[in-house]
């Protein structure tokens, strides 16, 4: 990375002053192109619980400790796990008792993530990227 009169150029590609603004806040262990690749599976807010319906393939989640999945047939290396307590956004309980991986495209691939029966939605864990 080389900086010159306001513009930093990153990998043959110059950014101007405006798109560093844009820029995200670096994560640790994450390049930039990563960290924008990430927000991108960030839709637009949504009125209402759209969200959580099944109509967003990830939603990035601070307050959950696991990466987390409904469908069981997106997950490989799938194993049995000792059942863990699910506390659902509906207060009812669930039980996660299969963990497996998820690529998410051809540079992030998420580890150790729960399979929870009755998500509508798939939860990145914010803690467990960084």
């Amino acid at each position: 990375m080389s900086m010159y009169a306001g513009h930093t150029t990153v990998k043959d590609r110059t950014i101007s002053e405006t798109e560093k603004s844009l820029t995200p806040p670096m994560v640790p262990s994450f390049s930039v192109e990563q960290v924008h690749r990430l927000l991108s599976l960030i839709d637009s807010p949504k009125p209402s619980n759209e969200n959580l319906s099944g109509n967003s393939d990830w939603l990035l989640d601070s307050g959950v400790t696991c990466h987390m999945i409904g469908d069981l047939k997106k997950l490989t290396e799938l194993h049995d796990i000792h059942p863990i307590v699910i506390k659902m956004p509906n207060r009812q309980n669930s039980f996660a008792n299969k963990q497996g991986v998820v690529r998410l495209n051809s540079s992030i691939t998420l580890l150790n993530v729960l399979f929870v029966p009755g998500l509508t939605c798939n939860l990145i864990s914010i803690t467990k990227l960084i």
